[in-house]
């Protein structure tokens, strides 16, 4: 029988989004592509456009094409971005930092961000006190946006990014249950036949992951 597999979003379920608002992420992108890449308004404008028009969709689609424009590297951005972001707020949760690392005995676990592993860093440094590559070595799997390119691009926790994720990994949909902030990524886990579970101000991670074990198969969802 194959191992259930469970996938944690990032921003809004490992930590409440209010202690790092996305605002923050954005402004932090900002300045990067400013100060780093020394882009123009015109050329901004153009790549962003050509984005849309390509189908590249979202933050790090948009600052993917603005390092192939410029020639930058695309995960020196991300690193000089997470150093412009002020994690100071995000707080340590003894529940997931004990938690997630046992489900990993168990299940195949990941966390799945549609941000980058720069980011993913400095969030779980926060929220389970230690360092991405000691998660790792317990056996949870890092998935950054990277973990979703085919072609180019970056398709998230759309289909079929998440279909990819699943193929890439051996993982069965029918077998991976994605907990989630956004319920469009839940819609999007279930049109590719995974189990989603939102987190919301009723059900935190810690109440998800209590129904998700006393009900066994029937999994609490939204």
């Amino acid at each position: 029988m194959n191992k259930k597999t469970l996938l944690f979003d990032c921003d809004g379920v490992l930590y409440p989004l209010y202690q790092l608002p996305t605002q923050k992420i954005v402004l932090a992108m900002k300045e990067t592509y400013r100060q780093d890449l020394g882009l123009s308004g015109d050329e901004q404008q153009k790549i962003s456009e050509e984005t849309r028009q390509n189908n590249r969709l979202g933050m790090f689609n948009y600052i993917k094409a603005m390092c192939e424009y410029k020639n930058y590297d695309y995960d020196r951005f991300c690193a000089q971005m997470a150093e412009r972001i002020d994690y100071s707020n995000i707080e340590y949760n003894p529940y997931i930092a004990q938690t997630i690392p046992h489900l990993a005995a168990l299940y195949n676990v990941g966390i799945l961000t549609n941000n980058s592993r720069a980011h993913l860093a400095k969030v779980v440094e926060r929220v389970m006190a230690q360092p991405l590559e000691k998660l790792e070595a317990s056996g949870v799997k890092i998935f950054d946006i990277t973990a979703t390119e085919e072609n180019g691009v970056f398709w998230r926790k759309q289909p079929e990014g998440l279909a990819l994720v699943c193929r890439l990994n051996g993982y069965q949909p029918a077998q991976t249950y994605l907990f989630d902030d956004a319920p469009a990524n839940i819609d999007a886990a279930k049109e590719v036949g995974m189990h989603g579970i939102l987190i919301d101000n009723d059900t935190n991670i810690e109440k998800a992951l209590m129904l998700f074990g006393n009900n066994n198969d029937k999994v609490f969802e939204r």
